[in-house]
């Protein structure tokens, strides 16, 4: 129940939260604001909300985004005699907008074939397993005891208050994190799977031997990819000197060996969780395991588990089946062998993946970016020398044919009119 109109500017009135079945819409924002004690058009009412679609809406009508329809419909000019619209640059010149045409390039799902990955993945059994998951870590607000042995101090009560703004949405925010992953390909939402799997682990191994909880961050833009498109948890906040010499991915530290039981998850976990006390303790907050009730341990298991079901359907990610893989291969060597392709994938993993695949089937002159790589807008130079002005900056032997990128270029960068 999201009703309400979209607000002025005014103030927050898009819509009202669906803060329960009990919504403003049908019990009256009288009741409403007594019963929560929060206006239903303020910050507060959405804070309530156990649906992500809310904060989504509320980001959408409100978060100022510079988009390329938004400049097409507010700043460009339209050519008259062909209908296209362009900016003026300040020497006179005109830059038109590309005529994006979608294709849809399908690929097989054989589900008779216990062999095809696909088929297992977008499986019932998958579906209902990802939709079922607890997610306590993003959850932890549900999970503080009323009444702990010992009271939280000054610093650790305002840490499980910023808990309990976050938690909710960042639920939310996940699950619908791994079904993209999903989307995005095979190998991206099972890294997805063991990186879950990892650090509940090591929640639980903290839990057992009565350690301090690392609490990550709890911004739900770090699950936004357009500002983010490497892991959701990957990429923590840092500074030089306080992780000098530190890596700087998790993952780097996480997922060093293949893991596929809970005896190897376990032994990983407790390795990870003496590094995120020693060189990455930093990059952390900490909180007491006995702050929250004993479900949280249940909890965490029970998802752990849940998803090492998940990989033992999968098993080990083989490319050679990847019949996504195989129909991109197709449409660069077969049905434009010669033209510039431009691929737009939404994680980092994907676009390493993808990279990796295809230059090892022997596809050529081609490269993958993401916001983790060193120069993306050489990447993108050596891509499209021309409509960048850097042909004398970019050799024909080291321009690129295919360049596989994350929306760090899909905004910003010069790449269209490629030749």
């Amino acid at each position: 129940m999201q009703e309400g109109g979209g607000g002025d500017g005014k103030d927050l009135g898009l819509a009202f939260p669906q803060v329960a079945r009990d919504g403003p819409g049908e019990i009256g924002e009288t009741t409403f604001n007594s019963r929560y004690q929060a206006p239903v058009r303020s910050l507060a009412a959405f804070e309530q909300s156990i649906y992500a679609d809310d904060w989504r809406d509320l980001m959408r009508l409100y978060l100022v985004r510079r988009t390329r329809s938004f400049i097409q419909d507010n700043y460009a000019q339209t050519d008259q005699a062909s209908g296209r619209t362009y900016l003026v640059f300040s020497d006179g010149r005109r830059s038109y907008f590309p005529a994006r045409v979608p294709r849809t390039v399908k690929f097989l799902v054989d589900e008779s074939q216990e062999a095809d990955p696909y088929a297992t993945l977008y499986s019932e059994s998958v579906v209902q397993i990802v939709n079922g998951l607890n997610l306590p870590r993003y959850g932890l607000a549900n999970y503080i005891a009323k009444s702990p042995k010992e009271r939280p101090t000054s610093a650790e009560a305002k840490q499980l208050e910023n808990l309990s703004h976050a938690g909710k949405r960042l639920m939310g925010f996940c699950r619908t994190n791994l079904f993209k992953r999903l989307e995005s390909g095979g190998p991206a939402f099972i890294q997805s799977v063991e990186r879950h799997i990892l650090r509940n682990f090591v929640y639980l191994h903290a839990i057992e031997a009565g350690l301090d909880l690392p609490l990550g961050t709890q911004d739900a833009a770090l699950l936004d990819a357009r500002s983010n498109d490497e892991n959701e948890e990957a990429l923590l906040p840092e500074t030089a000197e306080e992780n000098e010499g530190a890596t700087s991915t998790l993952d780097e530290i996480e997922i060093a060996t293949r893991l596929d039981s809970e005896t190897t998850f376990r032994r990983r976990a407790a390795e990870v969780y003496a590094q995120y006390t020693g060189p990455l303790r930093r990059r952390f907050k900490w909180l007491r395991p006995s702050l929250f009730h004993t479900n949280l341990k249940r909890d965490l298991l029970a998802d752990a588990r849940n998803l090492l079901t998940v990989l033992d359907l999968c098993g080990t990610w083989d490319a050679s089946r990847d019949a996504k893989l195989a129909a991109l291969y197709n449409l660069l060597t077969q049905q434009h062998p010669d033209e510039k392709v431009l691929i737009f994938t939404q994680f980092a993993d994907t676009v390493r993946y993808l990279t990796a695949q295809l230059k090892a089937r022997g596809v050529l002159s081609m490269e993958g970016v993401t916001g983790d790589s060193d120069d993306p807008t050489e990447l993108a130079w050596r891509f499209s020398p021309e409509s960048s002005g850097r042909r004398d900056r970019v050799s024909s032997a080291n321009e690129l044919r295919v360049l596989v990128a994350t929306d760090v270029l899909s905004e910003g960068q010069r790449t269209e009119r490629a030749t």
